[in-house]
């Protein structure tokens, strides 16, 4: 899997380069959760998906961000309500630990190490229970 791939190049550079975080960042619908294009609707979990991002918001090594088209209110809630399942994302759309580098400008892109979203071939019906069993 090349997301497997991706978090090994990650950690890897992670300890060669001396950094302290490794940024991941996620999107919502149709990754973390099922898409239901209501507003106010019940937050269904992929399977898996609740239980690896539990672990990777107890990780001191990694930073979540959300990477989601949500408006800015609806982010919110979303936030509130991963919280209240103990995940823990730090950012979204935005990560200001990194904004500018010496290599980047990265005010108007998030810098990130991994990115999980359905459009870039994350299958999550099948790859959060590969990542869970990556991560144990």
């Amino acid at each position: 899997m090349n997301l497997i791939k991706t978090f090994e190049k990650a950690y890897t550079k992670k300890l060669e380069r001396g950094w302290e975080y490794i940024y991941i960042w996620i999107d919502i619908h149709e990754t973390i959760l099922y898409p239901t294009y209501k507003k106010n609707s019940e937050y269904i979990y992929y399977p898996y998906a609740k239980e690896v991002l539990q672990y990777l918001s107890i990780r001191p090594e990694i930073k979540l961000g959300l990477y989601t088209c949500s408006k800015k209110d609806e982010i919110k809630e979303y936030i509130k309500f991963f919280k209240s399942n103990y995940i823990i994302f730090e950012f979204a759309n935005k990560n200001t630990d990194c904004e500018e580098t010496e290599y980047g400008d990265f005010t108007e892109k998030p810098y990130y190490n991994v990115l999980i979203e359905d459009k870039s071939g994350f299958e999550p019906d099948k790859d959060w229970e590969v990542l869970l069993n990556y991560l144990k």
